[in-house]
């Protein structure tokens, strides 16, 4: 199976925070209670990422069902009710990017995503993701990570970098 990240290979997340004027860096404070001051429009308003039009035509090539989206929502929402409207608010924003609902899945962080490393069966699965330390886990794993670097603003300069 195939996995793609939803932040980064598919929206410009980053892009959405410089535009919206929130400090860049995840886990810092200031930019966690902008993120919850604009939990209506959050992850709905992000722009397309550069790759968005390779990954749909890769998930439109397979089999319905072989390639699915693994997006990240966050730990730091301070609600169960934040939680699950930052959710929906991901599973609306990747539907109308043309992503059937039944193939987006939504974890709390990216630590989550590293039980998707292999099937039950011992085979590996692929991942695409932005983030590297999110690759390195996956492949630990027993998975394939390919990593896609290209967003508005690169890791160095979003203040999150984490490659090795």
């Amino acid at each position: 199976m195939i996995f793609i990240d939803g932040d980064g290979p598919l929206q410009d997340f980053a892009k959405w925070m410089v535009d919206q004027g929130i400090p860049l860096g995840y886990d810092r404070e200031d930019t966690e209670s902008m993120f919850h001051e604009k939990i209506d429009r959050i992850f709905i308003d992000s722009p397309n990422a550069k790759y968005l039009e390779f990954f749909k035509q890769l998930y439109e090539e397979y089999p319905k069902g072989y390639v699915k989206i693994l997006t990240a929502v966050g730990s730091h929402w301070p609600s169960t009710d934040m939680l699950e409207k930052a959710s929906e608010n991901k599973r609306m924003a990747l539907a109308s990017l043309g992503f059937r609902r039944q193939d987006i899945v939504v974890v709390l962080s990216g630590k989550d995503k590293i039980e998707y490393a292999k099937n039950k069966d011992g085979t590996s699965n692929i991942l695409f993701d932005d983030k590297w330390s999110t690759i390195v886990a996956f492949e630990k794993a027993g998975g394939l990570g390919m990593f896609v670097p290209e967003c508005y603003i690169r890791f160095d300069e979003a203040g999150h970098a984490d490659r090795a």
